[in-house]
């Protein structure tokens, strides 16, 4: 068991490797991105590795992001792989992890499990006091074209000087939500600056001059994604929420002829939002597990 500043250069390759294998049909990562992405983070504060070795192979690996201990006092697991018949090297390295995250104040452990490794649901994560809490439901629908908003509503484009409010006003959202989802300042600006490339679009619903509502479409691979959709919590219960995926459906019309979702089936607002606007349920992108420490 070694971690990722123990790691040789050889070593390193060998992670990126596996990874490579694991992620090579995923949605929104290209296996050519891996080594990019793996580099970066493995040196990141927020991010920590661990990883075991047999015979020079990597043979299990684990990663949790800690940001959100100091904010929630949850740990989040980003990656948790292991070779067929190598469930006992991840389980050691998982409880290797939570060990550290309880020194550093997590009071609650999060894994989620993708279709790659879903089976360690049944087999490993139980055997560890893990028990399943909710799934992220992947949801799609072809877009038919633009149609009007009722009196009073328009879309805005995220600007330059608007990124700081797109940021507040996604987070407060989020704030009480089933799959919070706190966004930084550097994290908008990154996706903002991809707007330029027709890769991504922040946007807001308007109504009457007021900012009620805001998105995200990004273009990943090919296929394009809503995400973080939100209503201000102050209109909320308006049924404002399908004026905002009609202006999603409106601005995504320019961009591909479908748009696709990831949702928490446990968030049942949003889950009937999605289905009364005609996504259809296309697979389980993932299933998450929960304990306590």
């Amino acid at each position: 068991m070694k971690s990722a500043i123990e790691w040789d250069q050889s070593e390193k390759q060998k992670v990126v490797d596996f990874l490579s294998e694991v992620f090579r049909d995923h949605a929104f990562v290209s296996s050519d991105a891996i080594s990019e992405i793996f580099f970066q983070s493995i040196y990141l504060d927020g991010e920590t590795y661990l990883a075991s070795f047999r015979d020079g192979e990597s043979t299990a690996i684990a990663a949790m992001i800690v940001e959100a201990i100091e904010r929630d006092q949850i740990v989040y697991f980003n990656t948790c792989y292991c070779m067929e018949g190598e469930e006992e090297s991840l389980k050691k390295l998982i409880v290797a992890l939570e060990h550290m995250a309880i020194d550093w104040g997590a009071k609650i452990s999060k894994i989620g499990l993708r279709k790659e490794n879903r089976t360690l649901g049944d087999r490993l994560l139980p055997a560890v006091g893990y028990h399943p809490t909710y799934r992220i439901v992947q949801m799609g629908k072809e877009i038919r074209g633009e149609v009007g908003l009722p009196a009073g509503f328009y879309d805005q484009m995220v600007a330059a000087d608007s990124l700081e409010q797109y940021v507040l006003l996604h987070n407060e959202a989020f704030l009480n939500s089933p799959n919070n989802s706190e966004m930084s300042l550097g994290e908008a600006q990154e996706l903002f600056e991809r707007q330029d490339q027709g890769e991504t679009r922040l946007g807001f619903l308007v109504h009457n001059g007021e900012t009620v509502g805001t998105y995200l479409l990004s273009l990943e691979k090919g296929v394009l994604w809503s995400d973080a959709i939100t209503i201000n919590p102050s209109h909320q219960g308006k049924g404002w929420g399908k004026v905002l995926m009609q202006n999603i459906e409106n601005q995504a019309a320019s961009m591909a002829n479908s748009l696709h979702l990831l949702v928490v089936d446990s968030n049942e607002v949003a889950f009937h939002l999605y289905q009364g606007a005609e996504f259809l349920e296309e697979k389980v992108y993932s299933e998450w597990f929960e304990k306590n420490l």
